[in-house]
Formats: C-alpha cells, structure tokens, sequence
C-alpha cells in the first residue's frame, strides 16, 4: 500500500515490501517517516509512529549515542573474526606444507623402490648368468662322454668292418693268401662275435628348480600418525605435520606378537603341530588324537588316528579242529608328528603297541593311506613333507 494513512491504520497486516529493513534512511514499516529514536529492547531504529503502536513503553535512545554503542560491539566482533580468520589462514598453510611434506616423501619412496628393484636386478643378471655359466659347462661334460662313447664304438667299427671286407675278398679269390690270412680273419671277427652291445650312456643333464615363490622387493606400508584433529580442536593453534622424517612409507609397521594358549580343560599331550594356507593349526596329540584350532587358539574339531590292523579270531566246529577268521581291530596309534602336504592333506606318523606307522589323512580325519614304518626306539619320530618334490 502507498497510503500511508491506510498503513498506519492497519500496521499489523503483512506487507511484502515493508518487511522492517530501513531503506533510504527511512522506517522499516513506514515508508514516509525517518527513524527518530532507537529501541534498545527491539534493537532496531524507529520512528513517531512505531512508537506510538508497537513501540510503547519500549525504552530508547538516540540514534548517535546508538550508533557509538553498536560500533562498540561490531568492533569487538570484527576483531574477534579477523582471529578466527587468520586461525582459518593458518590451517590452510599447514595443509600446504603437509601436502608438500607428503609429496615429497611420496618422491622419496618412489625413489627407494627404483633403487632396490634396480639393485635386485643386477643381482638376478648375476645369478642368471652362474646358472646358465653351470648349464653349460655340466653340457661340456656330458658332450665329452658322448664323443668319449662314440670314439670307443667307432674304433670297434672300423676293426670289425676291415676284418669283414679282407675275409670277403680272400673268399672271393680263394688262393693260398686266403689260406695264410684265414685264422686272422677268424681271430678278429670272433671277438666281436657275442660280445655285449656297448652299455647306454649316462650322464647328468642339468634341472633347474625356479624359486616359486612370488619376486618381491619389498612391502610398502603405512605410517599411521596420531588421529588428526578436527577444525575446532586445532583453535586457535594452526596446525602442524605429526609424521615423522623416519616414518617412510616403504617401511612396515612392526608387529605385536601375540601368545596363544592352546587346549584349555582339553588333556593335551602335544608332539608336533603344522600350521594350514586357511590359518587353521593342526595338533598332534599323544592320546591318540589329531586336534585343529584357529588362530586364537580356539578349539575346532578332533579326530582320532586311528591304524586298523587284522586280529584274529578262532570259532570251533568240530572237536580238534577250528577254523580261523580274520577282522580288522582299530587300535588308537599314538601320534608323535604332524605335517602339511601341499595338497593340505596330513601326514602322521605315530606307534601302536605292534608298529610304527605314516597315516595319510584329509584335514577332517579321513584315512587316504598309510604304510609301516621301522620301530624307531624310545624316542618318537618326527616328519617333514617336502612340498616341492612331494616326498615325505
């Protein structure tokens, strides 16, 4: 509304345009009037009228002494955020050198890894080049015993093939030279006659056995600084970098070993112990068990090793005479190893009261194979599986 006596009439009724805001040095909520006073309990400047509605027994002052009292507080705020601004400026520059630090230790490292794996790789061109150095002179060797064979055979081939072309001739002419030269030819032909063909070469070809192991260089990982603080904490300290210069990240974060204690009320009697790809640690108990538990030394499952043997038995039928039959008894064997192959199958070795036995068996007790051993003493025996050739 532009008629200012329709606005004083109605001052309560909402007016877009007249929101409170002063304009032009004019009042908020009338256009046509100047702020005259300034009211400290509604903290903004009003005019005659606005005193005479809204602003009654409001308390007041001049809008000078106002305006010197404002200025007062808004000096104070903007003190107070040019602090926090140059707190923010602070944490900004922090973050700049943090980011150079990381950057250039990420260099460094960057830099260390070429330097190994260059180094490694000088190493691998000498081991290369003694191992294809040993290729070839263990070739040299067996070369000389084939050239060594084939002389001796070719010396036994030249004497035998003269001695057969000089009898066919002294056939062919048949005169009294033939006579003379007969017990020579005879002499030198049946000296080969049943003699052994020449025994089969041996020699030793080289094997190469790679290393299956995966190549490394090494292990990159992280440095963990304390938790980082949050905006608020760092006020009003700008921050710092917390990594250390000999925190790289190519180096590895040492670990805490820890002790297990395995069995707990179990009755363990432990012999040998193998540990599998799935972290699962496999127990050799002397009570005639085979006892798994995890990584935390909690108890999984169990089976018994178990080592049939055939016992015999007798039943009568008639008097004097007896037939005799046989049936597999299961006595426990008493485990005194354990080991992995590298299909993860077990291999035990143990003793029963009659023998000493290799058991092969799955991961959950189930018997694959098993062949005797000789009684080894008193003292139990141990055993190794060599994963790579798979011999035991």
């Amino acid at each position: 509304p532009s008629d200012s006596k329709f606005v004083k009439l109605y001052p309560s009724l909402p007016d877009e345009e007249n929101d409170g805001t002063l304009t032009e040095n004019k009042c908020g909520f009338h256009p046509f009037e100047e702020p005259k006073v300034y009211c400290k309990q509604c903290e903004v400047p009003v005019c005659d009228d606005c005193l005479d509605q809204a602003h009654v027994s409001h308390s007041t002052i001049t809008l000078k002494k106002a305006v010197e009292e404002r200025s007062r507080e808004l000096k104070t705020s903007v003190a107070e955020g040019k602090n926090v601004l140059e707190i923010y400026l602070a944490y900004l520059r922090g973050l700049r050198e943090k980011e150079k630090a990381a950057t250039e230790e990420k260099q460094e490292t960057e830099h260390t890894i070429a330097q190994v794996f260059g180094q490694m790789m000088q190493s691998l061109a000498k081991s290369r080049e003694s191992l294809l150095s040993l290729v070839d002179e263990n070739h040299r060797r067996n070369l000389e015993i084939f050239q060594r064979k084939r002389d001796e055979v070719l010396a036994e081939v030249a004497e035998l093939s003269t001695a057969c072309e000089s009898a066919e001739c002294g056939i062919k002419v048949g005169d009294v030279n033939f006579l003379v030269n007969e017990p020579g030819f005879t002499q030198k032909i049946g000296k080969h006659r049943g003699k052994a063909p020449p025994a089969p070469v041996r020699i030793h070809p080289a094997v190469f056995y790679p290393n299956t192991s995966a190549p490394t260089i090494g292990n990159v990982g992280v440095s963990y600084p304390s938790a980082s603080p949050s905006l608020e904490q760092t006020l009003p300290s700008p921050i710092t970098s917390t990594v250390k210069k000999e925190e790289k990240a190519h180096l590895i974060p040492q670990k805490k070993l820890e002790r297990v204690t395995f069995g707990g009320k179990d009755v363990l009697v432990p012999t040998g112990v193998t540990v599998s790809d799935e972290g699962e640690i496999f127990v050799a108990d002397r009570n005639g068990l085979i006892k798994t538990y995890d990584m935390k030394g909690s108890f999984v499952r169990e089976f018994a090793t178990l080592a049939p043997v055939p016992k015999k038995k007798f039943a009568l039928f008639k008097k004097g005479s007896s037939s005799q039959k046989t049936e597999e008894n299961e006595p426990k064997m008493s485990p005194t190893d354990v080991a992995m192959d590298r299909e993860g199958n077990l291999w035990v070795v143990g003793e029963t009261d009659a023998t000493n036995l290799a058991v092969h068996y799955t991961k959950d007790g189930k018997e694959l194979s098993k062949f005797k051993l000789q009684k080894h003493g008193t003292i139990g025996r141990g055993i190794a599986v060599d994963t790579r050739r798979n011999h035991i």
